[in-house]
């Protein structure tokens, strides 16, 4: 809900930016997200949002992918 509000009022940055913020989250929240954004029919911002988690380091990345596996 608070992706389309942001959208509908012309905040788009502050949502990129938001989803940025979200990416540096420890890895089982960061794995949260990205499983409640594609849930919610919003796949282009999961898949952004796992783009930029990619800047952990490696360890962390392998958690929040045992994460995303256990979450189905």
């Amino acid at each position: 809900m608070l992706a389309v509000e942001l959208h509908r009022a012309g905040l788009d940055a502050d949502w990129a930016t938001l989803l940025w913020e979200v990416s540096s989250l420890p890895p089982v929240a960061l794995a949260a997200a990205a499983g409640a954004l594609a849930a919610a029919g919003r796949p282009d911002d999961c898949d952004q949002l796992l783009r930029q988690g990619v800047a952990r380091p490696a360890a962390e990345i392998a958690d929040a992918v045992v994460a995303l596996d256990r979450a189905g």
